[in-house]
C-alpha cells in the first residue's frame, strides 16, 4: 500500500507541476548567482591582478564561494526568497490534497476495505511526506550542481561575515567557517524535513477540510499570518527568527536563527499531523 501511494504521488500531475516550478526557479537562481561571481571576477581580473600575478590590493576573495552562491546561502539573489516563500506551498502540491478528495468521493471506503485503516492512513502520509520532500531536494540539489561547476568552493573568511550574513553567533556558524560543506547538507536536510513534515500536516487536515484546493492554500496562509505576528514578537522581544519562510534558509535575515525554533516547529507539526491522523483515522466510521 505504501509504494502504491507513493508511486501514485510521484506520477501525479501535482507532483510534476510543483518540481517543474521548483527547478524553474533553482535554475533561474544558479544562472543569476553565476554570471554575478563571473562579473565579480571579471572585475578581480581587470582590477585588482599585476601583470606579475600579485595583487595590488584586498579584493575580498573569499567572498567569492559556492557556499554564499547556492540558492540556500545567497541572501541577496531574488530567486531565494521567491523559492523559500514557494517552499510551503510546492511541498503540499504533490500529494496533501489526496485524503480530502478520496473523502469527498468516497474512494477511501472502498481502499480501507482492502487493506485497513491503518495501513491506509499510515501509506498516506508517508506518500505526503516522500512527494513533500523530494520535491523540493531534488530543485535545490540541482542548483547547488549547477553553481558549484562555475563557483569555486573557496572557504569563507570569517572577516568578511557580513557578507554571507552568518556572524559568530549564527546558528552552526562553526561548522559553517570550518566544514561549510556539511553545513549546507545540514540545511539542505532541515529544507527537505520540513517539507515533507509540512505536507503531511496539510494531508491530516483532509480529515477537517474537503476542499482540495484549500487543503494546500488555508494553511499557507496562516503561515503567511503566523510570519507577521512572529515578526511583532521578534521585533521587539526576542530578536530570534519564527517564521519558517526565514528560519530554513542558510543564513539570517532580521533575527537569529535558532536551531531549537527549528526543532521546536518541526516537532509541533509533526506531532500534530499525527495525532490528527491516528485519532481520526481511527475513529472515523467509514461503513
Amino acid at each position: 500500500m505504501v509504494k502504491t501511494e507513493i508511486k501514485n504521488a510521484l506520477n501525479g500531475k501535482g507532483f510534476k507541476l510543483a518540481l517543474i516550478i521548483g527547478i524553474v526557479i533553482t535554475v533561474a537562481g544558479a544562472f543569476s548567482a553565476i554570471s554575478s561571481e563571473l562579473y565579480r571576477t571579471e572585475m578581480l581580473e581587470k582590477y585588482y591582478i599585476n601583470p606579475d600575478g600579485t595583487m595590488n590590493s584586498n579584493p575580498q576573495i573569499a567572498v567569492s564561494t559556492l557556499y554564499r552562491s547556492w540558492i540556500g546561502g545567497n541572501f541577496s539573489d531574488r530567486f531565494t526568497m521567491i523559492f523559500y516563500y514557494l517552499l510551503p506551498l510546492l511541498a503540499a502540491l504533490p500529494f496533501s490534497w489526496s485524503l480530502a478528495s478520496e473523502i469527498k468521493s468516497g474512494y477511501r471506503k472502498q481502499s480501507i476495505v482492502r487493506c485497513g485503516r491503518l495501513n491506509y492512513y499510515f501509506a498516506k502520509y508517508i506518500a505526503a511526506f516522500v512527494s513533500g520532500a523530494l520535491v523540493i531536494a531534488i530543485p535545490i540539489m540541482i542548483n547547488y550542481v549547477l553553481v558549484a561547476c562555475f563557483v569555486p568552493a573557496r572557504m569563507p573568511d570569517p572577516g568578511y561575515s557580513i557578507w554571507y550574513a552568518i556572524n559568530m553567533t549564527s546558528f552552526c556558524s562553526r561548522w559553517f567557517y570550518t566544514i561549510p560543506f556539511v553545513y549546507d547538507i545540514l540545511i539542505l536536510l532541515i529544507d527537505i524535513i520540513f517539507a515533507g513534515i509540512w505536507a503531511s500536516f496539510c494531508l491530516s487536515l483532509g480529515f477537517f477540510i474537503k476542499n482540495k484546493a484549500s487543503v494546500i492554500i488555508l494553511p499557507y496562509i496562516l503561515l503567511f499570518l503566523h510570519q507577521f505576528l512572529c515578526s511583532l514578537i521578534s521585533a521587539y522581544r526576542f530578536y530570534v527568527e519564527l517564521s519558517p519562510f526565514n528560519f530554513l534558509k542558510g543564513f539570517s535575515t532580521s533575527n537569529e536563527i535558532s536551531g531549537w525554533v527549528i526543532l521546536f516547529g518541526s516537532l509541533t507539526l509533526f506531532l500534530s499531523s499525527s495525532l490528527i491522523t491516528y485519532i481520526k483515522g481511527k475513529r472515523d466510521n467509514v461503513y
